[in-house]
């Protein structure tokens, strides 16, 4: 769940929950990227495509 200044910066009504995706890039061993991204889970469906080796 949001905290208050999260729920007011994605004005986020009351009970609505979020959805916190963790992303990490790499170039080889390297991590070059990183993001923490934060959505409404009223407003977003999640689709993704992951290659696995």
């Amino acid at each position: 769940m949001p905290t208050v200044e999260e729920a007011q910066r994605l004005d986020v009504a009351p009970g609505v929950p979020l959805m916190m995706i963790k992303q990490t890039f790499y170039a080889g061993d390297l991590a070059v990227e990183a993001a923490d991204i934060m959505i409404p889970a009223d407003r977003y469906t999640l689709s993704y495509r992951m290659r696995v080796e």
